[in-house]
């Protein structure tokens, strides 16, 4: 993981101007996978954050929901579609967001990096835990639901990685 301050690190690989914040919707996070194992394991990812979309306290939030993305994207699970019918029929519901994916293929809440963009953002759902399970299967499974330990990254812990 690369904590990229200045954007400095962001513009000399994607070009002058990629990490400008006007484009975080995009730029906030980018991952790459760079070096798989012959078994299939990874060996090596990549994750800048771009510090230009951390500024104010307001904006970690949804900076630390699409680090959580790209965690998921590394680990490899890829865009689910699961509940996706609430947003073309105009009907979102509470329910229906407690059970949309947090690695849905379309970003539809979360495109500014203004604060917290929808219930329980950092929360994995049903399915991105039956994905994560499909994935790693453990040998006997765990007693209860599945506990998820989230930390609120800040600016100064964020510049210490």
């Amino acid at each position: 993981m690369i904590y990229d301050a200045d954007g400095s690190v962001i513009n000399a690989i994607y070009g002058t101007g990629a990490s400008l914040p006007s484009g975080c919707a995009k730029s906030a996070v980018l991952t790459q996978i760079d070096k798989i194992a012959t078994n299939g394991s990874i060996v090596h990812a990549l994750m800048l954050v771009n510090g230009l979309c951390a500024q104010t306290v307001d904006e970690l939030p949804t900076l630390q929901y699409k680090m959580i993305r790209g965690f998921g994207r590394i680990l490899g699970l890829d865009w689910s579609q699961a509940n996706e019918q609430m947003f073309a029929s105009g009907s979102i519901t509470e329910d229906g967001l407690a059970g949309w994916p947090l690695m849905h293929p379309i970003e539809r809440l979360c495109t500014s990096m203004l604060s917290s963009c929808m219930p329980d953002a950092n929360r994995l759902r049903t399915d991105d835990v039956a994905a994560l399970n499909r994935l790693y299967p453990v040998a006997s499974p765990a007693q209860g639901s599945p506990h998820v330990l989230m930390c609120s990254p800040s600016p100064e812990m964020l510049r210490r990685c």
